[in-house]
């Protein structure tokens, strides 16, 4: 894996501040052990100073008892409890600092003895002396200064400073150390400190300029999201739950909007921005969208359909709706579709009419003449069904021409249209045949209904002056609702009527309509 500059920065500062860190434990630990080993010196130095006190008060009484104090009997004895009473302190002092040193322990308690002993003869030579020189004028003999509790005290004083010196020089030495490793952390230290500064100012700049950079992209992530929203054919929405006080969504508040919702909410989008769905369109509400809404955002599903528009002021009839959740609100992307259903409607249109005439095809007139079919069966009425076919229709081709032909076909569904009601279905359902079928033909009879399409075409036939005569043969079924045929077996009656009557106008040309 191949790692960044800034992410190189990143580990090399972790690595920096975790030396700093180790460096910082060992500091500290050497500054415990450090500080130990000073309080070992000063106790050395404690120890070292008591005994030297007690070899000098012992060297005192020494002293004192070669001393020639006849001439004042009382003052070597005081001098003596002086003595004895600095040394007793000194004797303490090292009992003391016994207690934290386990050499000195061993050495502390028959220096106190061995020291106790040499004081006692102390005072026998003075109370021997003081005797002798008030019971006699003579001098005495030479007090015994030397004995064995003197040489032992000396011994023992000698083998404890002997003992404290090499502690003292031990502990010294650990120290001298203890200074200069904490003199050595306090270097490496500096160099981490000299290292780390560059590298943090390196890692702020880069930090800064990957923001200046991370912002600088979003801008233009957002400019180019801001110019493809708004160039985008569909309207585009982003709409944020408006909750109460229970957490029950109430509405929908927009929040963004394309320049595509601009128009079809004919409101600018700094219009539109804050406003509340309900408010600005109230229709949502009765209509159930903003149920619909709601159902989405709780359920998470997204929801897409196609309806038709009731609002006012809407710039559409037909629009195609999407409808996805996000965290605390619902996008909406919306298509005007309204020339895509009128094209549909057209194309509908188109597959059941016929081009030419404009009248349904058979297509057309079969679909609705089922639907007729059902209605006519439910409201129990009767309906006639006439078959139509155009006379000499090859002859109008042959004779005049094709475009006359259908100029001939033309003329004849006018008639037809004229003739019957907007209700009836008219179909052209072949070259020059057609089909009606009357839906709302009351007490009226076939008969009558094919009257009125004689005196019709009569009519027009007196009044165009064409050089040819438009005639029709028609056959007739009837839809009886309580035993209701098929519309394949009323157009097989009328035409099974259609060619019976056509076949009579060959025998009998007079009686065509």
């Amino acid at each position: 894996m191949r790692l960044s500059f800034g992410q190189k920065l990143t580990l090399a500062f972790a690595a920096a501040v975790a030396i700093l860190l180790a460096t910082a434990v060992v500091s500290y630990r050497n500054t415990r052990e450090l500080l130990r080993t000073t309080d070992a010196v000063t106790h050395s130095q404690s120890v070292l100073a008591t005994l030297d006190g007690i070899a000098a008060a012992m060297s005192d009484a020494e002293a004192l008892l070669r001393e020639d104090r006849a001439s004042d009997l009382s003052a070597p004895r005081a001098r003596l409890q002086q003595i004895e009473q600095a040394v007793l302190a000194h004797i303490d002092a090292l009992r003391q600092l016994a207690e934290f040193d386990t050499l000195l322990t061993a050495g502390a308690s028959p220096l106190d003895a061995t020291v106790r002993s040499r004081m006692a003869e102390w005072r026998t030579i003075v109370d021997d002396t003081v005797g002798a020189r008030a019971g006699s004028a003579a001098e005495p003999a030479a007090p015994p200064y030397r004995s064995a509790a003197r040489e032992s005290a000396l011994a023992q004083l000698g083998q404890l400073r002997d003992l404290e010196g090499r502690q003292l020089r031990q502990r010294s030495a650990a120290a001298r150390s203890g200074a200069d490793r904490a003199e050595w952390i306090l270097f490496v230290g500096l160099l981490l400190v000299l290292a780390l500064a560059p590298l943090a100012f390196l890692m702020v700049r880069n930090d800064f300029r990957l923001r200046l950079d991370s912002e600088r992209k979003l801008r233009e992530s957002e400019a180019r999201f801001r110019a493809a929203a708004d160039g985008s054919l569909d309207a585009f929405y982003v709409l944020r739950a408006v909750r109460d006080g229970m957490g029950v969504v109430m509405d929908f508040e927009f929040v963004d909007l394309n320049a595509r919702a601009e128009t079809l909410l004919g409101h600018r989008r700094e219009m539109v921005l804050g406003q509340r769905l309900c408010e600005l369109i109230p229709s949502t509400r009765s209509n159930g969208y903003l149920d619909k809404y709601r159902l989405v955002l709780e359920t998470s599903h997204v929801l897409e359909e196609e309806f038709e528009v009731e609002a006012r002021g809407y710039d559409a009839a037909w629009i195609h709706h999407q409808v996805v959740p996000l965290d605390d609100g619902v996008a909406i992307t919306s298509r005007d579709i309204t020339e895509r259903k009128q094209q549909e409607e057209a194309l509908r249109a188109l597959s059941l009419v016929d081009e030419l005439t404009g009248l349904y095809n058979r297509r057309g007139f079969l679909t609705l003449a089922q639907q007729q079919l059902k209605q006519a069966r439910r409201g129990h009425r009767e309906l006639v069904l006439l078959f139509i076919d155009m006379d000499d229709f090859k002859e109008i081709n042959d004779n005049f021409g094709h475009s006359e032909g259908d100029a001939a076909l033309v003329r004849a569904s006018q008639i037809l249209k004229h003739t019957f009601r907007d209700s009836d279905i008219v179909a052209r359902v072949g070259g020059d045949e057609f089909v009606v079928l009357a839906t709302d033909t009351g007490a009226t009879g076939s008969e009558v209904i094919i009257g009125r399409l004689r005196d019709e075409l009569r009519e027009r036939n007196e009044r165009d002056g064409y050089p040819y005569r438009l005639s029709f043969s028609v056959g007739a079924s009837r839809f009886d609702p309580d035993a209701p045929p098929s519309i394949e077996e009323l157009m097989a009656a009328a035409d099974h009527m259609l060619y019976a009557q056509k076949k009579q106008k060959r025998q009998a040309p007079l009686s065509a309509v």
